[in-house]
């Protein structure tokens, strides 16, 4: 059924594709759940094909955002944006040590929300804003055209 749903959008009328789960497909974590590769070996070839703009993912209760597109856990022009927003209040989730550095933040301490506005066609802007002060822990545009690669661990990140 995600095939067949992701394969009837008119991009024309739907520039902006954004695909929702509860578990991520990619997290930093010191436990990778089984899903996880289920995840990569079923639908990340969907996102890919269809050229899924943003996957945003919960149930890891913590806030994180790869630096780049993802494809295949490495960074690609290609791939989807990949964010981690499970910080809406429950004990926070430990986060890892990767060995291959995707991300640009990684926040297990705050509690907060994560606002996406869509300026137009080719940008949109995400904020990870923290509740408890309103002060923004993360903010980045996602741009369609012109991909590039952010340095790890920057706050403030233009695609």
């Amino acid at each position: 059924w995600i095939n067949k749903e992701l394969a009837n959008i008119n991009r024309t009328e739907t520039p902006w594709v954004l695909f929702l789960g509860h578990r991520p497909m990619y997290v930093s974590d010191k436990f990778e759940a089984p899903v996880t590769a289920l995840l990569k070996e079923h639908v990340e070839p969907l996102l890919f094909k269809y050229s899924v703009d943003v996957a945003m993912w919960g149930h890891h209760h913590s806030y994180q955002r790869a630096r780049c597109r993802v494809y295949q856990g490495k960074c690609n022009k290609e791939g989807t944006h990949q964010i981690v927003t499970g910080a809406g209040g429950f004990e926070h989730s430990p986060i890892g040590n990767d060995t291959e550095e995707i991300w640009a933040i990684k926040d297990n301490t705050s509690w907060g929300v994560s606002l996406l506005d869509f300026k137009n066609e080719t940008h949109v802007n995400i904020t990870f804003i923290e509740h408890k002060n309103d002060k923004i822990i993360d903010q980045f545009w996602v741009q369609k055209q012109a991909q590039t690669v952010d340095p790890p661990h920057q706050t403030v990140a233009y695609y």
